[in-house]
């Protein structure tokens, strides 16, 4: 990338045309690459470069907000969705791991994982037993770092405030509609294996919590990651089973974080 900010306005080189904030975009990917870059030298220049494990990701997918538009640089690949949606667009980010020694470089993994995983992962890679009486919601993904087969988690489960981010018409400014204020019931969405449902309004109104009768749309992501076929109708029973896995955990469809 040629674009560069300057006392926060960005210039853009052989790149003008760019909208500006596409250019404060891209000079902010562009700083945060080489920012890393200064990480990794000083660990070299201190020898510490094989002895240190590096994991870089992010919290969620590419973002529509502020002026930026998440097609501009077709952030999220073909995936569905972006920031708060249930779609994979939202949810789906890739991580990089460097952990000399033990992760295979060039190596890839298919392990979903997620961030409340990274305490046990780093319990584990430490040799150190988990505090007594802890309770993990996540797991370690150790096996997976190490090019080990490791079966995926029981399920992955996600909520937002009701309105999620509207991928076929998103405001040209990112905000979103409060659901509350509009009294519209939330919603959820779930992985379980490579079958992702999605729930936009929960049923049960008097718990907000995930019940059998929700609808849900399937999609399989070993087939269709990009989320293009609702396949409930063809997998009404592997949609009922789901239900009754989320039931059974007692979990609740308003957010956690709102």
């Amino acid at each position: 990338l040629t674009a560069h900010a300057t006392h926060g306005v960005p210039r853009a080189g052989k790149h003008a045309s760019w909208p500006i904030v596409e250019r404060d975009h891209a000079a902010s990917i562009a700083y945060l690459d080489v920012r890393v870059g200064d990480v990794l030298d000083t660990l070299t220049a201190r020898g510490l470069d094989r002895s240190t494990a590096i994991f870089f990701a992010s919290d969620n997918g590419a973002h529509n907000e502020g002026g930026h538009d998440v097609a501009f640089f077709a952030s999220t690949g073909s995936l569905r969705g972006f920031k708060r949606s249930y779609y994979e667009g939202g949810v789906r980010s890739p991580s990089i791991v460097r952990w000399p020694g033990v992760t295979a470089a060039g190596s890839t993994s298919r392990t979903p994982w997620a961030f409340f995983d990274v305490l046990p992962t780093l319990l584990e890679m430490a040799n150190v037993p988990p505090p007594a009486n802890a309770t993990f919601d996540g797991r370690s993904i150790v096996p997976a770092l190490r090019g080990q087969p490791q079966p995926p988690p029981e399920y992955l489960y996600w909520t937002w405030r009701g309105a999620v981010a509207i991928d076929a018409s998103p405001p040209s400014d990112g905000s979103e509609i409060s659901a509350r204020s509009l009294h519209t019931p939330p919603g959820y969405a779930a992985r379980v294996g490579d079958w992702k449902a999605v729930c936009h309004k929960c049923a049960n109104l008097t718990s907000n919590a995930p019940s059998m009768s929700d609808v849900l749309e399937i999609y399989d992501l070993s087939s269709d990651p990009e989320e293009t076929s609702n396949v409930a109708s063809q997998h009404a029973a592997k949609a009922e089973e789901i239900k009754a896995l989320l039931v059974g955990k007692g979990l609740s469809c308003e957010c956690y974080q709102c």
